[in-house]
């Protein structure tokens, strides 16, 4: 005959089991969490109400010993006690941010193709008119202020094209940094600006990107 501790112990693991079966659906990998959840369970560290209502009345009474009990796992194996929102939505990166290292000749060059060249839109302004944002950027802005302008030129490239390209066209025309956003948009910023240039897209014919991207992209503005 089955002993009341046998029927326990089959009635534990069979919770576990379905805690991590109806986790799985949530990005529960049973494989991974599987015995590191075991152990939570037996030690009783997660064996409370776990939901995004307990949590957010300060009502889980268990939730910070099953913070430390799932470790250095708790990214992987959250989700299976209902501690995280493995689908929570992560908002994409709607532009990117480059420096390159200076030569003497790059300010000469781009302040000549800025005014020239028909590659795309110059487009200037002054640099107070975008405030910095960190001490870093003020420092730049001061150092800026000591020069001879206080606007800031940027180049929008009319196409679309990839981070590479963009990259490899505004080190061409001696641009010192380039601000490539998600719709393609590649803006090449001048020597007197401070680290960001012009946080909106505003390339002549792209505000869409065929690779991967959405085919309604407006002008993005960070």
């Amino acid at each position: 005959m089955v002993s009341l501790l046998q029927c326990s112990l089959l009635l534990f693991f069979l919770l576990i089991y379905v805690r991590i079966s109806n986790a799985s659906t949530a990005g529960c990998s049973e494989s991974a969490c599987g015995p590191r959840i075991s152990k939570c369970m037996l030690l009783k560290a997660c064996n409370c109400t776990i939901t995004r209502e307990t949590i957010l009345a300060n009502k889980c009474t268990c939730c910070n010993e099953c913070i430390q009990c799932l470790d250095r796992q708790f990214t992987q194996c959250c989700s299976c006690v209902g501690l995280c929102q493995v689908d929570k939505k992560i908002p994409r990166v709607n532009s990117y941010v480059d420096r390159f290292e200076p030569n003497d000749e790059d300010p000469l060059v781009f302040d000549r193709v800025s005014k020239f060249s028909k590659l795309g839109t110059t487009y200037s302004f002054p640099i107070l008119s975008e405030q910095p944002s960190n001490i870093g950027e003020f420092r730049e802005l001061h150092r800026i202020q000591k020069g001879k302008g206080t606007q800031c030129t940027v180049i929008y490239l009319d196409e679309c094209i990839s981070h590479h390209q963009c990259s490899r066209q505004c080190a061409t025309i001696g641009a010192a940094m380039l601000r490539w956003f998600s719709t393609g948009c590649c803006e090449c910023i001048g020597h007197t600006c401070l680290p960001y240039g012009s946080n909106v897209a505003r390339c002549k014919f792209c505000t869409d990107y065929d690779e991967g991207h959405s085919q309604n992209s407006k002008k993005i503005e960070l």
